[in-house]
């Protein structure tokens, strides 16, 4: 299973000096601070980054070859790419722009709580005034009597400036409520009623370092309810239905990570977000109805790989070259507040079912990681950026029914995402070599 590192050194010798990798900073993740000439969040419309760079590199041949061996690959498959498995990867240089294993990047599976990650990145461009302390749109709605239950506590300078301290490093996010608790205001010695302005950022954190379902529906329609001047006109869009908080979500997504369909094409995305079933410590299946229920996007109804079958359709699907796009254009933000703050989230590494195989691997390699995961059933995906070293990737995988293709991608870990053995996954083999002198 192992990467010979002779070859890659022979390969990675073989690369032209443009695409060769770069040294590189790491990776700053200071606490929250938004620059105060920075325009107002208005609509979904207007918030693709402008300044992503195109790709400047082809792939690097022999990479692939030597990942399908280690996989595994069955001609009757029916995957481009004839693995065995039914397996997306995507993994790709931000230091040279330079891909490096790409098998069936282009498959659409099902995401299932990967989607959160762009959907924390969603929150944070459109909805400045709740946590960008800096920006005159946040001091407006600080000092909105009437946000603030007409207590004047809540908006004096005293409390402000406790606030801005807390709001700063978003690891506190998950406790607003407790600061609010502490910090509450008293009327003739009784307590009086809590500044829940805030309690947003609870959800948006929990979405992510809890994988929580609910707080994602519920940032979802937070978004879409109290962060869009307008929404979406697209001739495009209005054929997908009425605008919802879905539908924005998506629109948005395929804007900021510069995705594009033609005329026809079935698009992919969260089609819906109803009802998740999950099991209880008993093993009893149980049903939870979303914040979003009964909200659809007519238009993602692309539908994932299932083993071959078509007699189960199933949306919520991206390709791991969408996630790969998300998180390229996350990398290569203007807007570095955002980026921090969505780096500082999105590198929490709290125990529980949100501690997925790349975060698994990094704490493995000493690495650092900008990831979400996903995990449903037989679905495992995960992506984001590992800063390794100070060289930068990003490393996309969606997966259905391919636990040995994950693990030897990965490595294997128990429960609580400890490595089971000393055996190292091909990704690991993959990125620590490509660090070999040039």
């Amino acid at each position: 299973m192992k990467i010979k590192t002779a070859l890659l050194a022979f390969m990675l010798a073989a690369l032209p000096a443009s695409c060769m990798p770069v040294a590189t900073t790491e990776l700053a993740l200071p606490t929250v601070a938004v620059p105060t000439d920075l325009p107002p969040a208005t609509s979904t419309s207007t918030s693709a980054p402008t300044n992503i760079p195109s790709p400047t590199c082809t792939s690097i041949p022999g990479y692939n070859d030597i990942f399908l061996e280690a996989l595994g690959t069955d001609e009757t498959s029916c995957l481009p790419d004839k693995t065995r498995q039914g397996i997306g990867l995507y993994v790709y240089s931000l230091d040279s722009d330079q891909e490096l294993v790409s098998i069936n990047a282009d498959v659409p599976f099902l995401f299932a709580s990967a989607f959160k990650g762009p959907v924390l990145v969603y929150f944070l461009k459109s909805c400045k005034k709740y946590w960008g302390t800096t920006i005159p749109e946040w001091n407006g709605y600080f000092q909105d009597m009437d946000a603030a239950n007409n207590i004047d506590l809540y908006s004096s300078e005293e409390y402000k400036d406790k606030l801005v301290a807390y709001l700063s490093d978003v690891t506190n996010w998950d406790s607003i409520e407790s600061f609010s608790v502490t910090n509450r205001a008293s009327v003739n010695g009784e307590a009086g009623l809590l500044d829940q302005r805030y309690f947003i950022l609870a959800q948006v954190h929990n979405m992510v370092t809890q994988s929580n379902n609910v707080a994602a529906g519920l940032v979802l329609n937070f978004v879409y309810e109290n962060c869009l001047a307008d929404q979406s006109t697209d001739p495009i869009e209005q054929e997908c239905g009425s605008s919802n908080a879905i539908t924005e979500f998506n629109h948005w997504f395929n804007e900021f990570s510069h995705i594009e369909y033609e005329d026809g094409e079935q698009r992919r995305g969260l089609y819906s977000f109803d009802i998740v079933t999950s099991i209880d410590e008993n093993g009893y299946a149980y049903d939870t109805r979303m914040p979003t229920y009964g909200l659809v996007d007519n238009c993602a109804v692309r539908n994932a790989f299932l083993d071959c079958s078509s007699d189960f359709p199933s949306r919520k699907a991206w390709t791991a070259r969408d996630l790969f796009k998300f998180y390229y254009s996350l990398f290569h933000m203007d807007d570095e507040t955002v980026k921090a703050a969505a780096m500082g989230i999105l590198k929490i590494d709290e125990p529980g079912i949100a501690r997925g195989y790349l975060k698994n691997m990094a704490r493995k390699m000493n690495a650092e990681v900008m990831s979400k995961n996903g995990v449903s059933g037989f679905v495992f995906a995960d992506a984001g950026i590992m800063e390794y070293q100070g060289h930068f990737y990003v490393i996309s995988t969606l997966s259905y029914n391919a636990v040995r293709s994950m693990v030897a991608l990965y490595g294997q870990y128990n429960t609580s995402g400890d490595p089971v053995g000393d055996e190292k996954g091909l990704l690991q083999e993959l990125i620590e070599s490509s660090l070999i002198p040039r």
